[in-house]
């Protein structure tokens, strides 16, 4: 299961991943409607000058590191869902992995983690953190029976414990 919030980048993930189910949403802490903000950096003109650092709510460090980097930003309306609803939607059975990186709003997204039926909790995940707190990330993961295995710079493997 892949999750794209951007329309340029879900329809290059639909031509790419044509065997997987791939969903044009963004996670979040609610099912509903949400603003999307993505950043756009011309320098690289990726994707006709979109790539993929977009979220529902940037920080704002790292809205002002990518301003700093000549960025313009542009809204879109998304469908959002929970991690739950997404589960019960999409899941079927217990997930080997599961990577979140959703641009500082990880611990919004894992805050619903534990509403989930914890038979279909991942082994393991792999989080980006570089523009989320660190300490709410790994309070959450550890109430869920989660134990940090991994941390660099920017993402954190939990693995779960027993």
């Amino acid at each position: 299961i892949n999750i794209e919030a951007v329309p340029i980048l879900f329809k290059e993930l639909n031509k790419n991943r044509t065997e997987d189910i791939n969903l044009n949403l963004a996670l979040s802490d609610v099912e509903g409607v949400s603003s999307f903000t993505q950043a756009i950096d011309f320098k690289y003109n990726l994707y006709d000058g979109n790539f993929g650092n977009g979220s529902l709510k940037h920080t704002e460090t790292h809205r002002q590191e990518l301003i700093e980097k000549n960025c313009t930003f542009v809204e879109y309306e998304v469908k959002t869902e929970s991690l739950v609803s997404l589960f019960e939607k999409y899941v079927d059975r217990k997930p080997q992995l599961f990577i979140l990186d959703v641009e500082g709003h990880e611990h919004t997204v894992l805050s619903s983690l534990d509403k989930l039926d914890t038979s279909f909790h991942p082994e393991i995940w792999c989080i980006e953190y570089g523009h989320s707190g660190f300490e709410a990330i790994q309070q959450i993961m550890k109430k869920n029976h989660y134990s940090l295995d991994y941390k660099d710079s920017i993402n954190l493997l939990f693995s779960k414990g027993a």
